[in-house]
């Protein structure tokens, strides 16, 4: 038997390694453990992955990335780089994240910004157990009206009490066009 130095048995081991992962489709892109990388992970994780804690409220709702960016992770981080706002060193650390600017919208360009954590809270479906259809808006129990009410600067404001949930939802459309909050939805 002919001794095998251990150079060519490392190296035999790493080609081995880098034929197997090849084979099974992975990708050498060498951003890893990047910001970049890490928000586009998790963006397949939520909309493809049913294990995800937050499956159902991505996959589950059928939300999805766009499908040049799935395998692609350069396509992705170039146009994410290339929205405004974007800057690196705010990417993350209570920064800037990315968001969908339709919230029922999938991972796609022309729905996607730059935002900060106070603009992402203002840009969120109705809670499920809002029972009433309209956001800030909710039963009072004991007087048997709907109340509005809204957040800013986290700061819950009291808007009003009115009869219907339209009305008391045009309390808080009346206060978001008198303050020109324009971040809000209306």
């Amino acid at each position: 038997m002919r001794p095998i130095a251990l150079s060519a048995l490392y190296f035999s081991t790493q080609f081995f390694f880098v034929y197997i992962t090849m084979k099974r489709g992975y990708n050498f892109h060498g951003k890893t453990y990047t910001k970049i990388y890490y928000i586009w992970y998790n963006i397949k994780h939520r909309c493809y992955k049913k294990v995800n804690k937050n499956y159902k409220d991505y996959g589950g709702r059928g939300i999805i990335m766009q499908e040049d960016w799935i395998n692609d992770l350069f396509k992705f981080e170039e146009y994410i780089e290339s929205l405004n706002g974007y800057s690196s060193e705010l990417v993350g650390n209570g920064g800037i994240s990315l968001d969908r600017i339709d919230n029922d919208g999938n991972y796609e360009e022309g729905n996607l910004r730059w935002a900060s954590e106070q603009t992402q809270k203002r840009n969120r479906r109705i809670p499920c157990t809002n029972k009433t259809g309209f956001m800030g808006v909710s039963f009072h129990k004991l007087a048997k009206k709907y109340r509005a009410r809204i957040t800013v600067d986290k700061r819950e404001i009291y808007l009003g009490i009115k009869e219907t949930a339209i009305e008391a939802y045009q309390l808080r459309i009346d206060y978001i066009k008198k303050h020109n909050l324009k971040e809000f939805k209306i």
